[in-house]
């Protein structure tokens, strides 16, 4: 709804096409390359995760066999062979400490937000280190008989 001189500047189709590229969608598509420009985003991502690199070389994290990863999205390849060490295990103690981490295999998968501060991810980093320590020795927790 709304008057027909605004109505009529989009024509029939321009702007509902999943896939018309419509004038509003390029608008703001426009809009947030701009916001990566000017904001340093892409140079952010790079520096935020050399620091998360670092600190876990730094933390040396116990069951690590591989850390792999760029920007904001790592991997941590986990060694399952010791009883009651799994990723999965370790992704909800994580979680239940407040970093979420996801898991699949023997992997914990983490992507920080591109607004997290470099003390908030060190932080994180942190907690999820004591995880993997914690894992093999802290037996049942809450939830924990739904991850095997």
């Amino acid at each position: 709804m709304g008057k027909k001189e605004v109505m009529d500047v989009i024509g029939r189709g321009e702007v509902l096409s999943t896939y018309g590229a419509s004038p509003p969608a390029c608008a703001a598509a426009l809009a947030a390359l701009d916001v990566l420009e000017e904001e340093k985003i892409s140079e952010r991502a790079e520096r935020l995760s050399a620091l998360l690199t670092k600190t876990i070389k730094t933390l040396n994290p116990p069951h690590l066999i591989e850390h792999r990863g760029g920007g904001m999205y790592h991997t941590l390849v986990i060694d399952e062979s010791k009883p009651g060490v799994t990723a999965r295990r370790a992704a909800v103690l994580a979680t239940l400490r407040g970093v979420l981490v996801g898991n699949g295999f023997n992997r914990l998968r983490f992507s920080p937000p591109i607004t997290i501060t470099e003390e908030d991810l060190v932080k994180a980093v942190g907690i999820i280190v004591q995880a993997l320590k914690d894992v093999e020795t802290i037996g049942d927790f809450p939830g924990g008989e739904f991850i095997n």
